[in-house]
């Protein structure tokens, strides 16, 4: 399978969520080959697996980074098929190379945050879609609340997935955790992270259960 997580507007929470899921994916699945692709300029979700790398967490996660589409298109077209879960960290911006890798998805993840400027800019990103769409591709899109809360904001956000033509609002949200910006520093999945988040791992699992269908992600419950 693989996934796009993008959104065309930055902060969001897509390397964190890019990241995070390959992770998962890779440490409950040792038996699938788990590829994570930085397709971000800053380049941050290699970082992360770099740190990974260097203080050898077991087990290791495959991690490239491509910043042309042009990169991006030949190493999908060679290697994708090598694969069994192919998990894609797009910039925040409409760029050629997040066109590349909408064409090549299963399924496009967008991570949402509960605020008025966050939830306008979703119609930008629709148009992207849609093109997508027009020139070929047949991926599902999902979206999910990031940094869920109790605010208005949050539920007006939810209610503008929930009517949405385009988005399939996700069961699944992630909260303001420091359990995340801590696994990420320290190249690990908040799953190895001691002492251990279990509210943290619940919402990294149930977002990896809807995405890739496996009811057995969910354990900590």
């Amino acid at each position: 399978m693989i996934v796009v997580v993008a959104h065309i507007k930055g902060g969001t929470g897509k390397t964190t969520t890019a990241t995070q899921i390959a992770l998962h994916r890779q440490i409950t699945h040792p038996d699938r080959k788990v590829w994570l692709v930085d397709a971000d300029d800053q380049q941050s979700a290699l970082d992360t697996i770099s740190i990974r790398g260097e203080l050898n967490h077991q087990p290791p996660l495959a991690c490239s980074a491509y910043s042309t589409a042009k990169q991006l298109m030949s190493q999908m077209n060679s290697q994708a098929a090598i694969w069994d879960d192919v998990i894609i960290d797009c910039g925040g911006r409409d760029t050629e190379t997040m066109r590349v890798a909408l064409l090549a998805a299963d399924k496009l993840i967008v991570p949402v945050l509960p605020r008025a400027y966050d939830v306008w800019s979703l119609s930008r990103l629709e148009a992207v879609i849609e093109a997508a769409k027009n020139y070929g591709a047949h991926f599902e899109t999902y979206a999910f609340i990031n940094r869920k809360d109790r605010s208005a904001e949050c539920r007006e956000a939810i209610k503008f997935l929930e009517s949405s033509d385009v988005y399939t609002l996700m069961e699944g949200s992630l909260t303001d955790r420091m359990a995340y910006a801590k696994a990420g520093g320290q190249g690990k999945c908040v799953s190895e992270m001691k002492p251990l988040d279990k509210k943290a791992l619940a919402e990294i699992e149930e977002l990896c259960a809807e995405i890739f269908g496996d009811e057995e992600d969910i354990q900590s419950t």
